[in-house]
């Protein structure tokens, strides 16, 4: 746990909340934290930090942040039962743009 200073807060201009995110934003950038540690530092949800950073610009690091949970992620289970013989044939709709 991080305790700042009641003097550092209000030297900064801003509001407690508003000084708790942009310094969870900043740990975030700088790689000290997750998404997960940021929101939970900034006391706000995971998807209103996502918010945050995608107001400064900030890319998300997808591969850190978003794991699969089963190891590798797998393509889809598509599965083509029947495609009809003339499905690659030129479609009367657009003989006019041949």
């Amino acid at each position: 746990m991080i305790t700042i200073s009641d003097e550092i807060v209000n030297q900064s201009g801003l509001d407690e909340r508003r000084f708790k995110i942009k310094l969870a934003i900043m740990m975030y950038e700088t790689h000290l934290t997750s998404l997960d540690q940021a929101a939970a530092f900034a006391q706000i949800s995971k998807y209103e930090m996502q918010h945050q950073l995608a107001v400064k610009g900030i890319k998300i690091r997808w591969e850190e942040d978003y794991k699969p949970k089963n190891g590798q992620r797998k393509g889809g289970g598509m599965t083509i039962h029947y495609m009809a013989e003339d499905f690659d044939a030129p479609l009367e709709d657009f003989k006019d743009y041949a």
